[in-house]
C-alpha cells in the first residue's frame, strides 16, 4: 500500500495517543546560522538518515522498530521528555510514583512512537532527499531551538513535520515533533491528565504498560 499525505500525517499524529514526545510552540525568531540551530539541525537529519537506513535493510517489523527506538533514545533525554509529558502533575507524584512512571515511560511512550514511524516510512521508495528536506533552524524562546522540515510521501504531497530541540547536558535532544502543526507533546500530557483525573497516577501506569513495546538493544 503507497503512502500518501493523508495516511502519512494520520500515521504520525496518531502518535501523540499512544505516547511521544512536545511543547506549545513560541513565536519563532528570525534564522540564525548561529552554532546551536546547527548542531540542532544536525541531530535531526542524522536521525531521520539513520531511520532511513533501517528501512532500506531486509529486517522484520518488529526489528526494524526496535531499532528505530533505539534511534530516538540516543537524540532525546527520556528523564526530561517523561517530566514534560506529565506537565505540572510531576510535582505532585511521591519519589515512588516518579520512579515507577519513569521506568515504563521509554517503552511505552518512545516504542509507540517507533512503531508508527516503522509503519509511516515503510513504504517511502527512492534516495532520502527526495522524501525528506530542512526548511530552516531557529531559536524558539530562551532555551529551544525549532527545526522546519518538509516530508515528501510517494503521491508527491509535501508534510510539514517540524522538531522542537533543547540544551541538555552540552547538546540538543529533540523534545517534540509537530506533524502539520499538531504537537505531540501537547498531545500526549492533555492525554496523560486526562488519565490522570480519572484514575490517578496509578492508572496511567497501567495504561502505559499495556502499551510496553520493546526498546532494548
Amino acid at each position: 500500500m503507497k503512502t500518501t499525505k493523508r495516511s502519512f500525517c494520520a500515521t504520525l499524529i496518531g502518535a501523540a495517543h499512544t505516547g511521544l514526545l512536545c511543547s506549545i510552540l513560541l513565536l519563532a525568531q528570525p534564522v540564525h546560522a548561529d552554532e546551536p540551530s546547527q548542531q540542532a539541525s544536525a541531530v535531526v537529519s542524522d536521525l531521520v538518515e539513520e531511520i532511513w537506513a533501517i528501512q532500506a535493510q531486509a529486517l522484520d517489523a518488529q526489528t526494524r522498530e526496535r531499532r528505530i527506538a533505539q534511534a530516538i533514545v540516543t537524540r532525546t533525554n527520556v528523564d526530561l521528555l517523561s517530566r514534560l509529558s506529565l506537565g505540572r502533575y510531576w510535582r505532585s507524584l511521591s519519589s515512588d510514583d516518579r520512579d515507577a512512571y519513569q521506568s515504563i515511560f521509554a517503552q511505552s511512550v518512545i516504542g509507540n512512537l517507533a512503531n508508527r514511524l516503522e509503519g509511516a516510512v515503510r513504504d517511502l521508495e527512492g534516495p532520502l532527499d527526495r522524501h525528506f528536506v530542512i526548511i530552516s533552524s531557529r531559536a524558539a524562546g530562551k532555551k529551544d531551538i525549532f527545526v522546519r522540515s518538509k516530508v515528501v510521501a510517494t503521491d508527491g504531497q509535501p508534510l510539514s513535520v517540524d522538531w522542537r530541540l533543547r540544551e541538555a547536558k552540552g547538546s540538543p535532544v529533540i523534545i517534540d515533533l509537530v506533524v502539520e502543526g499538531v504537537s505531540l507533546l501537547v498531545s500526549q500530557r492533555a492525554e496523560f491528565a486526562a488519565v490522570i483525573e480519572r484514575s490517578g497516577v496509578s492508572g496511567l501506569i497501567k495504561n502505559l504498560r499495556r502499551n510496553v513495546r520493546d526498546v532494548g538493544p
